[in-house]
């Protein structure tokens, strides 16, 4: 799936909501125009057969954060695929960082 200017998803919330270990977060994906709820739980261990979407760039440290440039497009990406195929996905800030993980989900169904 490509991205189209109708896709959006604010990624500076996403790792605002992750910085802070949120247990829980539902927020709004707009995907070829149309809008979706999408919701976050918190997990500590992953399954590796879900994809995993980066959110801070390979520079980053816990103390200067730098999203990374390919955050937003592999969001949408994952988002798209949960809304099409229910395909589950997590966020990690850095998937060697001692943060946890989210696990996110459609929450309209």
């Amino acid at each position: 799936m490509t991205q189209t200017p109708e896709d959006s998803v604010d990624i500076d919330t996403i790792v605002k909501i992750q910085c802070v270990a949120a247990i829980s977060a539902i927020i709004g994906v707009s995907i070829c125009g149309k809008n979706y709820s999408l919701k976050a739980k918190q997990v500590r261990m992953a399954d590796i057969s879900i994809p995993v979407v980066t959110l801070l760039a390979r520079e980053s440290t816990p103390e200067e954060t730098r999203i990374s440039p390919d955050a937003h497009t592999l969001f949408i990406e994952a988002a798209k695929n949960l809304v099409a195929k229910n395909q589950i996905f997590y966020t990690a800030l850095n998937p060697v960082w001692a943060f946890p993980y989210l696990l996110w989900e459609n929450a309209d169904s």
